[in-house]
Parts: C-alpha cells; structure tokens; sequence
C-alpha cells in the first residue's frame, strides 16, 4: 500500500467536530463523470486507506464513541457511515470553526467505509467525495 499522505479525519456529533491526525495513510483520487439533463457532471472522489497503527488515538466503534462525554469523545476516534466524517489531506490538529477548516482547505465528506483489520494487510478504507 502505497503511504503517500498525512490525513485528518473529523468526526461530528451534535454539531461539534472532532480532528484525528493520521500520518502516512493512502490516498487516491479520481475524477467520475456522469451526463444528466443539464449536461456533465464531474465528481472527485477518493479512497484512503488508514493502516491499523496510524492513528493519533484509539479507535472506538460508533455505538460506544457516541455514549461518551464531550470530552471523552476528543480522546477518540470513531467512522460513524451516516455521512458525519469529513476527512482533509492536510493536518490540521486545531481550529476555531469547521465553517472555516472547509473554507480554507479541500474537505472531502466520508460517504462509506470498510473496517478491514482482519485482512492480511490490517486497515480501514474510506471513500470520500
């Protein structure tokens, strides 16, 4: 698996968003264009890849993360696969609003996820668009 990025990967709960730092994940990109009605449509889309060990803090399942306190949920990270994780491949470790992160940087929204940390190559894969 190529490593050819440093990631941070935000989670939001109740409109509060929490950064993860990951360094040295995969990421690939593409362009998918569709024609409709009005005429052609490009979309960006990506695959990261986040080896198992690359994270900045433990990992949660959703349905546990989601119970913690405010304060907990920051020493955490979760993939909630409800279109809550928006993901940038730049680091970003603190902001004032996530308003302006997505202003200021290319903030792609997580749209699935796989948990493949039983593969032989342990990971987790998210596309984003």
């Amino acid at each position: 698996m190529l490593k050819n990025a440093d990631v941070t990967l935000f989670n939001e709960s109740d409109g509060k968003f929490y950064p993860t730092v990951f360094k040295g994940v995969s990421w690939r990109g593409k362009t998918q264009t569709a024609t409709t009605s009005n005429g052609l449509v490009a979309t960006k889309t990506f695959v990261i890849r986040i080896s198992e060990g690359k994270e900045s803090k433990p990992y949660l399942p959703f349905k546990k993360w989601q119970n913690l306190s405010e304060e907990k949920k920051s020493e955490f990270w979760t993939l909630q696969g409800d279109n809550k994780d928006y993901i940038t491949d730049e680091v970003i470790e603190t902001f004032d609003s996530f308003t302006e992160v997505c202003k200021e940087h290319n903030v792609s929204r997580v749209y699935s996820f796989a948990d493949n940390r039983g593969d032989v190559l342990s990971h987790w894969r998210l596309d984003a668009k």
